[in-house]
């Protein structure tokens, strides 16, 4: 339905519905290194400016190891390993 109201724009993404496994999906998320997921109950409404435990915000964090050899003002050069 919101492919049909919303204009096609390179900055607005449709994202599809995957109903089920959560943890599978979000498995996919992490092989992908993609940001997270979001669940929720089907049957919730959007609540706007309002936090609830019907839409749950999943991320993945990631992380890395990184060695700082030398700061000049202004700019800053590390390593990553």
């Amino acid at each position: 339905m919101l492919q049909k109201v919303i204009p096609t724009h390179p900055h607005i993404h449709v994202v599809q519905s995957l109903p089920g496994n959560a943890n599978a999906y979000f498995d996919l998320v992490k092989q992908n290194h993609l940001e997270g997921i979001v669940m929720k109950r089907s049957d919730s409404p959007y609540e706007i400016n309002k936090r609830s435990y019907n839409w749950l915000i999943v991320i993945n964090f990631q992380y890395n190891d990184v060695y700082i050899t030398g700061i000049r003002k202004g700019e800053l050069y590390c390593y990553h390993s």
